[in-house]
């Protein structure tokens, strides 16, 4: 019996019913790819920063020392970045999840108005980038009650990964 291929689109196109459903698949894929790279540049500007490879170090030696890992800085890292990049990318897909299905005011990420709102914030702060401005939308979105939960320190550490 022979093997079927799967078929795995090449790009993640826009869907035009923002209530349907998401195909797993098909985001699963996309997502991967997205998560190499974003993992691949998280490792390249930790090693380039002294204060981020430092602040890392020390992460390291207190996870260590409370016994949640016996990994090595070098996996450990690797798994951390992980961890970082899944959280930024569910963090974007859920905002966009909340813009596609109206949930949100003003769309910040895609949709209408959130180019006028990406160019307003970069004028208003032409020295911050565009992780700034994912910050930003994060930090309103915290404010919304179904946000909250917890007191949010571990995604506050997660998404200061400076």
């Amino acid at each position: 019996m022979a093997k079927r291929k799967s078929k795995r689109p090449s790009t993640l196109e826009s869907q035009p019913d923002p209530a349907a459903p998401i195909e797993s698949r098909v985001f699963l894929g996309a997502a991967q790819r997205v998560l190499k790279n974003l993992d691949q540049d998280l490792l390249a500007r930790a090693n380039a920063s002294p204060s981020v490879s430092q602040a890392l170090r020390a992460r390291h030696q207190q996870e260590k020392a409370a016994e949640r890992t016996a990994d090595g800085y070098d996996i450990w890292l690797r798994q951390f970045v992980g961890q970082v990049g899944a959280a930024w990318l569910l963090s974007t897909v859920f905002v966009r999840t909340l813009e596609d299905r109206g949930l949100l005011s003003r769309s910040r990420i895609a949709g209408p108005g959130a180019l006028d709102s990406q160019r307003l914030f970069f004028e208003l702060a032409p020295s911050l980038t565009e992780r700034d401005y994912l910050l930003t939308v994060f930090r309103e979105l915290s404010h919304f009650p179904a946000a909250r939960g917890g007191n949010g320190q571990e995604a506050r550490r997660a998404f200061s990964f400076s």
